[in-house]
């Protein structure tokens, strides 16, 4: 048995970081912030 045996299993992660959007599209209720061509996306795209 190894000390980080059970860190492969999704569901021993919190449910706040099996929930959080894996990218830009996945933010729901921002679309005025994070649309195409919205200086926010750029900026965060762009580095």
């Amino acid at each position: 048995m190894s000390l980080f045996e059970g860190l492969e299993d999704p569901m021993s992660r919190p449910l706040a970081d099996r929930m959080r959007p894996k990218d830009l599209d996945g933010y729901i209720g921002q679309k005025h912030l994070l649309a195409e061509g919205k200086p926010l996306r750029q900026s965060i795209t762009n580095g």
